[in-house]
C-alpha cells in the first residue's frame, strides 16, 4: 500500500493524530494515486505497452493489441513476481519469456513466445481466483512504430 511504498505510518500518509486529521487527506492520497499512475505507465511504456490506450473503447479500432502480452489487473497487493511466475508456468505449454511486475503491484505483464501459449493462458487464467481476488485479464495494447520513435 502507499504508506509501505513510503516508509511511513498510515496515519503519517493521513495526517492524522490523536484520531484528528489535520488538513485534506483526500487531497494527500489523490497525490499518492497519481504518483502511483504515473510510475505505472512510465514502467509499462518502458516495456512497449500503451497505457493511454486503455483508457479508449475496447472497440476502438484504432487500438493494436498483441497476441503475446497478457495484462494482469486486479492484484492484491502483497503479490509477488514468485506468485505470478507459480500461476503462469501452471498452465501447460511453454512458460513465459517474461514477466513484468511493476514496484505498485497493480497490474502486470506477461509475456509468451507464441501466440498459443498466451491464448491458452489468458482462457485459463482469466477470472480465476487469485489468492482473494479474480484475475482481469486484458490483452496489451501496443505502441505503433511511430509512437516508438
Amino acid at each position: 500500500n502507499l504508506s509501505d511504498r513510503l516508509g511511513v505510518a498510515k496515519g503519517d500518509v493521513l495526517n492524522v493524530k490523536d484520531g484528528i486529521s489535520s488538513g485534506n487527506a483526500a487531497v494527500r492520497l489523490a497525490l499518492g494515486e497519481t504518483h502511483i499512475i504515473s510510475e505505472n505507465i512510465a514502467f509499462f511504456e518502458s516495456h512497449g505497452v500503451d497505457v493511454k490506450a486503455l483508457e479508449s473503447s475496447s472497440a476502438d479500432k484504432g487500438v493494436i493489441r498483441s497476441k503475446t502480452m497478457i495484462l494482469v489487473k486486479n492484484l492484491p497487493y502483497d503479490t509477488s513476481l514468485e506468485d505470478l511466475t507459480k500461476v503462469f508456468h501452471g498452465i501447460g505449454g511453454d512458460v513465459p519469456q517474461r514477466i513484468l511486475l511493476p514496484p505498485s503491484k497493480t497490474a502486470a505483464l506477461v509475456e509468451y513466445g507464441h501466440a498459443t501459449d498466451a491464448r491458452r493462458a489468458f482462457r485459463r487464467l482469466a477470472y480465476k481466483k487469485f489468492k482473494h481476488v479474480p484475475l482481469y485479464l486484458e490483452w496489451a495494447p501496443m505502441m505503433s512504430r511511430e509512437q516508438r520513435a
